[in-house]
């Protein structure tokens, strides 16, 4: 990989996203970039001259605007619909899973200890892996806006 590439993570709860930060300072081919709630992240992938994006990471329950609310917006947009998103989330809830599913995300659950706080990490890098490999419009050119 000659680039570094960028996961996007919204995520109103700043304990995981310290830990998330943490998580990938022994990756630094990879940049994780923090949003508090999926319009920021929104506004972000809108007007950023967008690096290679290997993987959205969306936390279901965020006010304002929620995870899945986000995925659904993002759907829409043919500028940025085609990028790969994974739900990242305590829940554990049938239907938000089935609606991730739906809109073409996955879901994983946030761990719950260190052993698992690696191997979710590990499978997050296994999404990236997944989606760059493929190179389909899932990595995002920058934009020059005119």
């Amino acid at each position: 990989m000659n680039e570094r590439e960028f996961i996007l993570y919204a995520d109103d709860d700043k304990d995981d996203v310290e830990l998330m930060n943490a998580l990938f300072k022994d990756h630094p081919e990879y940049i994780l970039v923090a949003f508090d709630s999926g319009m920021p992240l929104l506004d972000y992938l809108q007007t950023a001259k967008l690096p290679l994006v290997c993987l959205v990471l969306l936390d279901i329950n965020m006010p304002n605007l929620g995870g899945l609310a986000t995925l659904r917006l993002m759907r829409s947009d043919d500028q940025i619909k085609h990028l790969p998103v994974v739900m990242f989330s305590t829940t554990t809830s049938t239907a938000d899973t089935k609606n991730s599913n739906l809109l073409g995300a996955e879901v994983l659950l946030k761990p719950d200890t260190d052993k698992d706080l690696h191997a979710t990490r590990d499978r997050i890098l296994e999404f990236c892996g997944i989606y760059t490999k493929r190179k389909l419009p899932n990595a995002v050119a920058p934009s020059t806006g005119n």
